[in-house]
């Protein structure tokens, strides 16, 4: 398995020639965080009041901060709200990590975005991060008449880690009965199996753990498994694994995306064919020959298709 050398697209590979380098993340987990904060996070936003999207922080619990954008030119009816989930592999990444990505959905959709600054491992241990997310999305929920939302159309998405945990937020409220409050998921990249517990019946689909292994940009499968131990993630806990649950035809609509070269690559497209197995609406766009969260260098043509894809992914969940 993996042996075969995987695509890379030809704009990555003039990326890499341009940089000098191949981005990626590589050695302990202290080093794999010092680099993400280096390569790949942002400063923090500064309110202009010329820019098309406001944001304000807020802490809503002792441990939960959360970020409110909303779009300078509001509707004078409720918009979607969309509870977003950072990327870094529940063990980096803040509130300004993905913040072009929020403040992009929040102008285009337009909506109101609430991104959760959820705890981070090593410190936590999964569910945690989980738990925040779901107590993050319950006060959007609630107060939505407060921040011009409209509560029947509140949807959680996220990039990486925070894909998972929308994934995840899903499962938790089929399970406990509160489905309608969820108008749909948004899975960029996240991962939704662990590779210590496949399937049989999932084996042949699950390549991109092998395929994606070694000599491919930002996340490898090292990677992926520090990430994994650092917060003790169960193989069967479906909370992390919701790709895996048995009741999936309880999920609401979801829109995902794959990157060819992602070692989680497989997750996203599994999750979306299993959805789609059990009678869900979803749709999902697959990006060849591109990395984990390729987005994040906007000199990539695909990053500015990524970013309209995703509008009308989030048009279609809503729908």
């Amino acid at each position: 398995m993996g042996s075969a050398r995987p695509y890379f697209s030809l704009e990555w590979l003039e990326l890499e020639k341009h940089l000098g380098f191949r981005p990626g993340l590589k050695g302990s987990l202290e080093e794999i965080l010092e680099a993400g904060k280096n390569q790949l996070h942002h400063k923090p936003p500064v309110n202009d009041p010329a820019a098309p999207v406001q944001f304000y922080d807020d802490q809503i619990t002792p441990n939960i901060r959360v970020r409110v954008y909303t779009p300078k030119c509001k509707s004078n009816c409720p918009m979607p709200i969309g509870v977003f989930g950072h990327g870094g592999g529940f063990c980096g990444g803040d509130l300004n990590s993905d913040d072009n990505t929020a403040r992009y959905m929040a102008e285009h959709l337009p909506c109101i975005v609430v991104s959760i600054d959820y705890r981070l491992g090593p410190k936590y241990k999964f569910p945690t991060m989980l738990d925040d997310f779901e107590i993050g999305f319950n006060w959007a929920y609630d107060n939505a008449e407060k921040l011009n939302g409209n509560r029947c159309k509140v949807f959680a998405w996220g990039c990486s880690a925070g894909g998972t945990l929308s994934c995840g937020l899903a499962k938790r409220f089929v399970e406990k009965g509160l489905k309608d409050k969820l108008a749909g998921i948004m899975n960029l990249a996240g991962g939704t199996m662990h590779p210590d517990n496949i399937p049989d019946h999932l084996k042949d689909q699950y390549k991109a753990v092998y395929e994606n292994a070694v000599d491919v940009p930002i996340v490898d499968r090292h990677v992926m498994d520090i990430f994994n131990k650092a917060i003790d993630a169960n193989p069967h806990d479906l909370d992390y694994t919701p790709a895996l649950f048995g009741n999936l035809k309880e999920f609401p609509k979801a829109y995902s995306v794959a990157c060819g070269l992602d070692p989680m690559r497989d997750d996203a497209i599994i999750m979306d064919s299993e959805l789609k197995r059990a009678g869900v609406l979803t749709k999902i766009d697959i990006y060849p020959g591109l990395p984990h969260i390729f987005w994040v260098f906007p000199q990539l043509a695909s990053s500015p298709i990524f970013l309209k894809n995703m509008i009308e992914g989030a048009k279609f969940i809503l729908s």
